[in-house]
């Protein structure tokens, strides 16, 4: 019952966050522009000044920070290209393979569905916000440390996809030397990257360590939860049980079981023992990538809390103050991973975007036919919007042949 309240809670939570979202557009509709039908713009100079403030309180750094994030930029743009190729390959070659890069939506909850990727409405949030708040404040930091003009600034939807946005005058940017130029449209990447540093310096060096001392690890894993109709359930393991062998090898932490779940394929034997009792089970194919094995369990290290905390402070304030240094753990680490991930896509050669608009100019720069620079950038935005479709879709579309 309690899963049940909380799925209805997030597909609220879900609901909620687009209707606020077009309310709120509707309410401002005067300044909203549409573009294509499917593009909802919402412009503001609130946030000019701020980062006006920021810019000036080290143009010489931010100036720096920008020219730092033009080979950072290319450097990604070239690896990303190379692992979307690569990538690419493998659905080809790889039977049953699951998409290598999925769209990311807010959803009712954290789950992987075909070429979606939903995340729970809460943390879609944060991560987004932050993704946001840094990425393009950036671009407006760094064009004010060039004395650019910064027009405006807001939100958006591409059809149903958040968006965010910094728009410097246009005319005056492209007037400023290439290296000015490319450094605006760097920052917003590299700004990203420097967040998800961050966010895993905090995670490793204070949370997770504040975390595990307020618990001593026992042997064993614990389950967490099964996967209804799944062959972990139908095996009679359940929530609670403590895992301490794995297809007759002892599990002491929670390494030693993934790497036995690694490890077998589908249609394999498992075998879990609890001290007591002894679950058999036959995996099947993952949802997620039908070449790996899958029982449905969702498991952790088997710990017990500090017992001088719990009689200094109480087990449910120990408990309660645990689990929320966990819940930080994982939004750290997503927002974290989704920053990357957000601010190498962002730097696809590929139209508009700010990798397209360093690999226009560099070319245009570069090479002195303009005719042959066009229709390079032609190439690799077709490529480039060629490959991260192929692998959002293409293993669905390659399993027709």
């Amino acid at each position: 019952m309690a899963t049940d309240t909380g799925l209805l809670f997030n597909i609220l939570a879900a609901v909620t966050f687009y209707v606020a979202f077009a309310v709120f557009l509707y309410i401002r509709r005067k300044k909203v522009e549409v573009q294509g039908k499917v593009m909802f713009l919402y412009r503001t100079e609130r946030f000019n000044k701020l980062m006006k403030r920021i810019a000036d309180l080290s143009p010489r750094f931010w100036k720096s920070f920008g020219l730092l994030a033009i080979p950072v930029g290319f450097i990604a743009m070239s690896t990303v290209l190379a692992l979307l190729l690569a990538q690419s390959w493998k659905i080809l070659t790889t039977p049953g393979i699951g998409p290598q890069a999925q769209l990311l939506l807010p959803g009712p909850t954290t789950q992987s569905v075909g070429p979606i990727q939903f995340i729970s409405v809460w943390i879609f949030l944060f991560a987004v916000l932050v993704i946001f708040i840094v990425h393009e404040g950036m671009h407006g930091v760094v064009a004010n440390a060039w004395k650019l003009k910064v027009k405006n600034s807001g939100i958006g939807l591409l059809a149903i996809i958040p968006l965010a946005f910094v728009e410097p005058d246009e005319k005056q940017l492209q007037k400023q030397p290439v290296k000015v130029q490319l450094s605006v449209f760097g920052a917003g990447a590299l700004a990203n990257f420097i967040t998800a540093i961050a966010l895993i310096l905090l995670t490793t060096l204070a949370i997770i360590p504040a975390a595990a001392g307020m618990v001593d690890q026992l042997p064993g894993v614990k389950i967490e939860s099964v996967v209804a109709g799944f062959p972990a359930e139908q095996s009679g393991l359940r929530a609670g049980d403590i895992i301490v062998k794995a297809n007759g090898v002892s599990v002491s932490e929670t390494q030693d079981l993934i790497n036995i779940l690694t490890a077998a394929k589908p249609d394999d034997t498992i075998v879990l023992e609890t001290s007591e009792k002894r679950f058999e089970m036959q995996s099947i194919e993952n949802p997620k990538d039908k070449a790996k094995a899958y029982v449905g369990i969702n498991f952790r290290q088997n710990f017990e809390y500090d017992q001088t905390l719990i009689g200094k402070y109480g087990e449910k304030f120990v408990s309660g103050v645990y689990g929320v240094a966990q819940s930080i753990i994982g939004l750290f680490n997503i927002t974290a991973v989704l920053n990357v991930l957000i601010g190498a896509i962002n730097l696809l050669p590929l139209g508009p975007i700010d990798g397209g608009r360093m690999a226009d100019l560099a070319l245009r720069t570069l090479v002195k036919n303009q005719n042959r620079a066009k229709k390079a950038f032609a190439f690799l935005t077709y490529l480039s919007l060629g490959l991260l479709l192929f692998n959002i879709l293409g293993p669905y579309f390659w399993r027709l042949f």
